[in-house]
């Protein structure tokens, strides 16, 4: 007589759960992470790394004891679904989510902040998604996929929902958190077009999101010193910074050239604002238009592009600039990957 779906899953459970621990176990990258987020000096990237062994070690023990040969009639009903995928991604959440809060409660520590890190809920609607994926198709085996690279998202999620937690509790204390986002290698455009550093409260919520198979990076400074009063919403800052910067400006030429627009400007200087410290709006467009008018040498590369702009990138300051045909800026940044993005912008292009 043929088992019924009460009968498999308390067995289908308890195999899940002893591969994914063999895997985890067995993965020895995954173990120096953790032994490096246990010490206090992991990062929010070491904590996605994490996340990608954890996810990969389930989707592995899913994929291990999950088939159309081991499941009734070949399908997965939501009765097993609920007592046997949803318990799993439950425990990667946990592992991911307590790792995610160690590391952040040991940069706040590092940073002299006294604020406790916050904690990560379950997504429950993440994990009804999945769930409704695998339950919807009449065979299990061509729906398997879900239980593999959104696996893998799943738990990368957790952290970047921990980051986008924690820095949005901190600039409502009044600190200025910064979030910087990496793109990786060979990247998507959506992906490239999000890469920055950004300063709370400038941070798209896109920042925080992935597609499917994405393994850019989100981490986490807690910013240049500067307070904002939560109830006059006024910005202070040290006397020694706020000195540094007039003496930066003082006698220096007025910029000799302007964005496409002013909405660019401003939105432009929003999303790059923390990479140049406490600069102003006309200093940060002196800047760029500085470089834009630099001629090309040893320290200045240029690149006439297909749509006939110009991108440059000095070594020295590690800036870059898109100059459009008509001489307005399209964009100006200090690249998170340095001199790799400008390899990066040569192969594209």
């Amino acid at each position: 007589m043929p088992q019924t779906s009460e009968d498999l899953a308390p067995a289908l459970l308890e195999g899940i759960r002893q591969d994914f621990a063999a895997n985890l176990g067995g993965r020895q990258r995954a173990v120096q992470l953790l032994e490096k987020i246990r010490a206090g000096s992991a990062t929010y990237a070491d904590a996605g790394d994490y996340a990608e062994e954890v996810g990969t070690a389930l989707a592995d023990a899913f994929r291990a004891n999950l088939s159309g040969a081991t499941l009734p009639d070949g399908r997965m009903y939501w009765n097993i679904a609920e007592r046997v995928v949803q318990p799993m991604l439950a425990e990667d959440h946990a592992l991911v989510a307590e790792a995610s809060q160690t590391v952040q409660q040991s940069l706040n520590e590092a940073a002299g902040l006294g604020l406790r890190a916050q904690d990560v809920p379950l997504d429950a609607d993440r994990v009804d998604g999945i769930l409704q994926k695998i339950c919807a198709a009449d065979q299990y085996d061509s729906v398997s996929w879900v239980l593999d690279e959104p696996v893998k998202n799943f738990s990368r999620h957790v952290v970047d929902e921990s980051l986008r937690r924690n820095v949005n509790f901190q600039g409502r204390a009044g600190l200025s958190p910064r979030v910087i986002r990496r793109a990786e290698p060979h990247c998507c455009r959506w992906c490239s077009s999000l890469a920055g550093t950004y300063a709370y409260p400038n941070v798209p919520q896109d920042v925080y999101r992935r597609h499917e198979r994405c393994r850019c990076t989100v981490e986490y400074d807690p910013g240049t010193g500067r307070r904002q009063d939560v109830w006059t919403k006024e910005w202070t800052e040290s006397a020694d910074s706020a000195t540094m910067e007039a003496r930066r400006t003082v006698g220096l030429p007025a910029a000799t050239r302007q964005f496409q627009s002013e909405e660019l400007l401003q939105s432009h200087f929003a999303k790059h604002q923390a990479e140049y410290g406490t600069i102003s709006i006309p200093e940060y467009l002196r800047q760029a238009s500085e470089l834009a008018d630099a001629a090309e040498s040893e320290d200045v590369a240029m690149l006439r592009r297909s749509d006939d702009s110009v991108s440059k990138y000095r070594f020295s300051t590690n800036d870059f600039v898109v100059v459009n045909a008509d001489g307005t800026i399209r964009t100006f940044f200090k690249p998170v990957d340095k001199e790799a993005y400008w390899q990066y912008e040569l192969d594209r292009n």
